[in-house]
């Protein structure tokens, strides 16, 4: 089963994929955040291409657990994508993720590293698939 993950971004939204039989994920690219109809273009695309049967969401949270402002604004675009596909639609917790891929990559642009940071929640998501049997 292909697994999509995203990190939802005001101004990009960073990608990943894997295939939850070899439950390892990999960076996938990014979206500009140009409005709703170019960013459900875009996924549907996706969707339809690597025949995806379900998407992670990265939930941030802060360090602490508690919502934040960004975390009320990826509610609602959790919310608005179910509404809008069939593909089963998740979230998961996204803590540490931007700051790790940063780190991991290098990269400092902002648009750069949205990919990394959610295929290291959607390898954790699946790392937890394994622990669940």
């Amino acid at each position: 089963m292909n697994i999509l993950s995203i990190d939802f971004g005001l101004k990009h939204i960073g990608l990943a994929m894997a295939d939850s039989r070899i439950k390892i994920a990999h960076p996938f690219g990014i979206i500009e955040n140009r409005g709703a109809v170019y960013v459900l273009q875009e996924l549907r695309k996706i969707i339809g291409e690597k025949d995806i049967k379900k998407i992670v969401v990265g939930r941030p949270v802060s360090l602490a657990g508690n919502i934040t402002q960004q975390t009320s604004i990826t509610d609602n675009f959790i919310k608005w994508l179910k509404s809008k596909i069939s593909v089963p639609v998740e979230f998961f917790d996204e803590r540490f993720t931007s700051k790790m891929a940063k780190s991991v990559t290098g990269k400092k642009n902002n648009a750069e590293g949205h990919d990394a940071a959610a295929a290291i929640f959607l390898q954790d998501y699946l790392d937890k698939l394994k622990i669940k049997g």
